[in-house]
């Protein structure tokens, strides 16, 4: 899945500035590097997230209109 998010990112017009949101275990790659790098490359220099970052990045990116989706909220009556 986040293969193809970051496939998607490289073809977006702010996908560079989406993917530096996303996180790193070490320095992010700089804005001339990206379009070289392969995907796999570029996940592999992602930070992990926990599932309580995932849940707030995944609402955040619902508010702006990016995803419809809704999700499941496991702490619900």
């Amino acid at each position: 899945m986040v293969l193809r998010l970051v496939e998607f990112l490289r073809e977006a017009a702010d996908g560079y500035e989406w993917y530096r949101r996303m996180g790193f275990g070490n320095a992010p790659l700089s804005r001339n590097a990206w379009p070289m790098e392969s995907v796999d490359s570029l996940v592999t220099a992602l930070r992990a997230w926990s599932a309580k970052l995932v849940q707030t990045h995944f609402d955040r990116l619902r508010q702006h209109g990016l995803i419809t989706a809704e999700r499941e909220h496991a702490n619900g009556p």
